[in-house]
């Protein structure tokens, strides 16, 4: 028995070396076992490099194994009943169910249990306890140590309760893979095949404390276990190479305990080295030196490449690989490690195989996201949440329930699943029992036809889980039951038939790793229903439990794949990934925080909690500081692996636009080469000579464009423009980007026959139709041209809100006229049922239940009773302030209504406003007849005499227009003058104050509560609407003498008539343009606001302030003075125009 280390750094050939001399010693020693002991993921590579260093090109008696693989054959070497193997998704499973059930006692984890990943980080400790040989009885003995770190103490005991449990729930039926490594250190001293054989130990850094107990067995039993060390010859750098050190000296104190010859005479250090370029060979040497030596010379053996993103860091290493490949260097001898290869993985498996590289990705693909696993998560969360709408929509948005063509019987079509979709939404269709009875509610233009489809449909899907319902819900339905159930409900929708037509078009398209994904997929998770069945068939448990078991077996679900071919190029990662015989190198996302990875693993145990245990007695894994040293070493590992060159590079910005640093390795490697200049990927597209294929020439032709729209003068991309043209296969790509690249906004116009077919119609128009189309003419276009609108939702919007508090008023004054009721005699208690009647109805005419849908929607149905109180409350108080008398409510105009205003378009062309207004009052003095209109409005509007100049808020004015018209046809003989024009806001303020009484309280409030508008100067306007003055219009100040203040909104009997005459005018110009299809996004800007912030077509108009020709009109401020002297010069160009007309 004997224990030798061969030694060497990473670029001498001790591998070499030893692979020689073992396959020597096979070839002398045919009935000798010589076994190599290698990690999982070595042991493909491992084997074939002995296999050609073998002199006949086999392994014969030498065999290549990990722990895992070794433990398994010595099992079968044993007679007799053996348990089963757990991998993790079985572990997760069970962890899942214990956790589930200690819930209550648990007194850190159980209010964690349903966090994303928390199952996985619990799996993790469990299975970092197990092999660090941390037991039940360790832990009891830890726990009372800690009683000064309660936090720590309270987290252990729950960890103390999961471990015992899911130890005794395993019993003597299921092994985990730490357990194995405890049943093979049994099992070694009793196997034949590891009695008087050679072990050789390669490719470790280190051992766990279980694997340590198996070496220390075959320390006894082996005739010889030769170790395999990386390590300075005389022992320098003893931080980096501190776990190659730690290693010799427990396995030394391992031999020496069980008197196994280590003489110092027999260990082997290799100086022999690789053939390496000479700064290769400096870089492997002062890595991590303190200080270290720098290169002075020029290098071209190692570069660093800065790149903008992560796609223009691969498009770098996309062509250099086909550039090097061009030189004579096979795809094997490259190779490609990432820092954080999760970043990258999706776009190099792009590239690659649009490039045609072959390449092998070295890392399992997690499987959670694929479609077929979301399919059986998204079903259950259709049974859990009671087909709620998100729910249902999730699962049939799924590409094997829905598709674009008939092709598999059964799917649903997406045409008829975005009606389906709208449906739901607008109908507040959100549980099971929507979904038993035919549906009935009109929506939208939708006939009989479509009603009876959309019926079809909610059988179809509703038929769809009727079987899986009954089964899984039935309170004493077995596992076996409900996973057969669920496995039945997938083979309704041809799933394996659907998974094998994608792999076939994977395959053909050739994307072979998507296709092979795609091949494993249904196997893993018919895998995992047996294994559920297996762990626990019999058991009943909740649709919640057993969904949340079979959530913890999907997150551990994983595919991993097979090189497809020899001569490949290996991409990998810094910790699992092992390189040999590679010539290239590149290391991508060398970017703070990615390479090396921030040591700190946060979880469950902290690293302050690892130090803290460590104190106490436990160890386990490395802590944050032995983290950064493990992760040196691999990266020491992976830079010194190629021969001739290696690029390293970085990004300066992530895939989503956020900064990024370099990492602290490009500094190193600068001071290592002082002389080795960072220089931009993108300066590879600007090389007419570094073109390795189309694409590229593609991509540089789009850069030389740009660069000309830039400014640049040079045009050296006409020829490659040229060429592109009269390639058919880039010819429509080349239109595309073109388009693109001079992209710019033009104006838009319609023909004058196709404006009136689409804004023809029934000869009306409304006033909020004209502000739209004044406000933006594109906006107008798209609601009133194309008809385009929002989903409708079940929910109340401001729109609803605003026509509630108009329908309950106007209820409100019906029942005062029916019941013969003054409103100025009504008392307070009279005018709360009236409002509660008002109300009642109005939501009765609504047709909606959204007011019993929830707990805010019932609040809100409160809200608009108490703000309709309120108002009418208000409008009351304000009514007795002045002297109106005569009031009209909801008045129609238009032709429907009385016909109050038209617009004479053009020949043939006549348009009627139409409209309803709030409220008309009347009063008569001196034998006239005063009129003044009043608009309700929910939000906050003010009167703005600039935006009534601008067509942007002409509906108080041309309201007042309509009203005096239809008064007149009722009152031939009466004189009208216009008394003033008002918004009232109706809301239910809330003041302030100490002490106040009720009457100081409805005196602040209904100063909160006044109307805002213009007001005309008339005397008797002024005294019949507010006969005391600032009771009624806020803004309607009055100076110490009696006379009205500048700054008070008010226009005199001339201006008023002007005003009127104008908005006419500016409405008639309007619906000109409306119909001589003037259809321009150029939407205003008036003091600092416009009508994009909140406009529903944003994501379909395209203005965009970037593209050249989009701009706002930009209106300029006016105050009241200067409106009325636009007014003014606006009447006098027309009076001028119609003299020269009539001269």
């Amino acid at each position: 028995m004997a224990l030798q280390f061969i030694s060497g750094n990473s670029i001498s050939d001790r591998t070499a070396v030893m692979y020689e001399t073992i396959c020597a010693q096979a070839c002398r020693h045919p009935d000798k076992n010589y076994i190599f002991l290698v990690p999982e993921q070595a042991t493909l590579q491992v084997q074939r490099e002995l296999s050609a260093v073998h002199p006949d090109h086999v392994l014969g008696n030498i065999d290549v194994v990990s722990f895992g693989r070794l433990a398994h054959r010595l099992l079968n070497e044993q007679a007799g009943k053996q348990a089963v193997l757990l991998d993790d998704t079985g572990k997760s499973m069970i962890l899942r169910r214990i956790a589930g059930k200690e819930k209550q006692s648990l007194e850190v984890f159980g209010r964690n249990l349903n966090q994303s990943g928390f199952i996985q980080e619990l799996k993790s400790v469990i299975s970092e306890f197990s092999a660090y040989k941390v037991t039940s009885e360790v832990l009891e003995g830890v726990l009372p140590t800690l009683e000064k770190r309660p936090a720590l103490q309270k987290k252990l005991r729950d960890i103390e309760k999961v471990y015992t449990s899911f130890y005794k729930e395993l019993g003597e039926e299921y092994l985990t893979a730490e357990e194995l490594l405890g049943v093979l250190s049994r099992l070694v001293p009793q196997s034949e095949k590891i009695r008087g054989s050679i072990i050789i130990l390669d490719g470790f850094t280190g051992f766990t404390p279980l694997q340590y107990q198996v070496l220390e067995e075959m320390l006894q039993c082996a005739e010889h276990v030769v170790c395999a060390v990386t390590e300075d010859e005389k022992g320098g750098r003893e931080e980096l190479f501190s776990m190659s050190r730690e290693m010799k000296n427990k396995l030394f104190a391992l031999a020496k305990e069980h008197h196994v010859s280590c003489e110092e005479k027999n260990h082997r250090y290799v100086t022999k080295k690789r053939e390496v370029a000479e700064e290769l060979a400096h870089l492997e040497k002062q890595l991590y030196q303190v200080p270290p030596k720098s290169w002075n010379k020029q290098t071209d053996a190692v570069n660093i490449i800065a790149a903008k993103n992560p796609s223009e860091e691969l498009g770098f290493v996309l062509r250099k690989v086909l550039s090097l490949v061009r030189e004579g260097y096979a795809y094997r001898e490259i190779a490609v490690v990432a820092g954080d290869l999760s970043v990258y993985r999706d776009e190099i498996s792009h590239v690659f195989d649009q490039a045609g590289i072959p390449y092998f990705i070295d890392q399992k693909k997690g499987l959670n996201t694929h479609p077929l696993i979301q399919f059986v998560k998204k079903a259950l969360a259709v049974l859990e949440e009671q087909m709620s709408y998100d729910s249902v929509m999730a699962f049939l948005r799924n590409p094997y329930v829905v598709s674009d063509e008939n092709t598999f019987a059964g799917d649903i079509l997406c045409e008829d699943l975005d009606r389906l979709d709208n449906y739901l939404l607008a109908g507040g269709i959100e549980r099971i029992n929507r979904w038993k009875h035919p549906w009935v509610m009109p929506y939208d233009n939708a006939d009989e036809e479509d009603l009876s489809r959309l019926n079809q449909l909610r059988e179809q899907i509703f038929n769809w889980f009727v079987p899986l319902r009954t089964v899984w819900e039935k309170p004493d339905t077995t596992v076996r039951e409900a996973m057969t159930a669920l496995f039945s409900f997938m083979q309704q929708f041809d799933i394996a038939y659907k998974l094998k037509a994608q792999q076939k078009a994977f395959r053909e398209s050739g994307e072979k790793y998507l296709a092979s994904e795609y091949e494993q997929v249904y196997a893993k998770v018919l895998g995992l229903f047996d294994q559920i069945v297996e762990l626990m068939g019999d058991e009943t448990l909740e649709v919640r439990v057993l969904s949340d078991i079979l959530d913890s077996g999907f997150e551990e679900l994983s595919v991993g794949f097979i090189p497809a071919a020899v001569d490949r190029l290996v991409v990998g990662d810094l910790m699992r990934t092992r390189l040999e015989h590679i010539r290239v190198l590149f290391v991508i996302g060398c970017n703070d925080g990615l390479l090396p990875k921030r040591a700190d693993r946060g979880g469950i145990l902290s690293d302050y909690d690892r130090e803290i245990l460590k104190g106490a007695g436990m160890e386990l894994a490395l802590a944050a500081r032995e983290e950064v040293f493990c992760q040196q070493y691999y990266l020491y590992l992976l830079l010194t692996k190629p021969s001739q060159k290696l690029y390293v590079s970085f990004s300066e910005t992530s895939a989503d636009g956020k900064a990024l640093r370099p990492a602290h390795l490009k500094n190193v490697i600068t001071k290592l080469f002082p002389k080795c200049q960072t220089y931009a990927a993108e300066d590879a597209y600007q090389k007419l000579e570094g073109l390795m294929q189309k694409e590229d020439g593609f991509l540089l032709l789009i850069n030389g464009l740009r660069s000309y729209l830039d400014g640049e003068k040079e045009m050296w991309w006409q020829e490659l423009y040229r060429y592109y043209m009269e390639d058919e296969a880039f010819k429509e790509r080349l239109d595309i980007m073109r388009e693109g690249l001079f992209y710019g906004y033009k104006t838009e116009k319609l023909d004058k026959q196709i404006a009136k077919k689409l804004f023809g119609g029934d000869h009306e128009i409304s006033i909020s139709r004209l502000e739209k189309y004044a406000a933006c003419a594109y906006a107008h276009f798209l609601t009133y041209g194309l008809q385009l609108k929002e989903r409708r939702q079940f929910e109340l919007g401001a729109a609803d809100y605003g026509s509630l508090f108009h329908a309950s008023i106007s209820h409100f004054f019906e029942l005062l006229e029916k019941r013969h009721l003054n409103w100025r005699e009504i008392t307070d208690t009279q005018r709360n049922q009236l409002v509660e009647e008002s109300v009642a109805k109005a939501m009765e005419e609504y047709q909606t239940t959204v007011f019993d849908s929830s707990a805010r929607n019932k609040s809100m149905a409160g809200r608009i009773r108490r703000m309709t109180d309120r108002t009418l409350w208000a409008l009351g108080c304000q009514w007795e302030h002045g002297a109106y008398e005569k009031t009209w409510h909801e008045l129609d105009f238009g032709r429907a209504g009385g016909n109050g205003v038209t617009l004479p378009v053009e020949e043939g062309l006549e348009l009627s406003l139409r409209g309803r207004i709030d409220r008309v009052d009347f009063a008569e003095e001196d034998g006239s007849l005063y009129v003044k209109v009043i608009d309700y409005k929910s939000g906050s509007t003010k009167l703005d005499l600039g935006k009534v100049y601008y067509g942007l808020q002409l509906q108080l004015v041309l309201y007042l227009e309509a009203a005096m018209a239809m008064a007149a046809k009722r009152n031939p003989n009466r004189k009208l003058i216009p008394a003033g024009i008002y918004y009232y806001n109706m809301k239910d303020p809330i003041v302030s104050g100490f002490d106040m009484t009720k009457e100081e309280i409805e005196a602040k409030q209904q100063k909160e509560l006044r109307m805002n508008g213009l007001t005309s100067t008339e005397k008797a306007s002024l005294l019949l609407i507010d006969a005391e003055g600032g009771n009624v219009v806020s803004g309607l100040e009055y100076k110490k003498d009696g006379s009205l203040s500048s700054r008070a909104l008010v226009a005199n009997a001339d201006q008023m008539h002007e005003l009127g005459y104008f908005a006419r005018k500016k409405a008639l110009d309007l619906a000109r343009d409306i119909y001589g299809g003037k259809i321009d996004a150029y939407p205003y800007e008036y003091k600092k606001m416009n009508p994009c912030e909140y406009c529903e077509y944003g994501s379909v108009c395209g203005f965009d302030l970037q593209l050249e020709g989009c701009h706002y009109r930009r209106l300029s401020a006016l105050d009241k003075d200067e409106v009325w002297q636009e007014i003014a010069r606006e009447e006098n160009k027309q009076t001028d125009k119609e003299e020269r007309e009539d001269g």
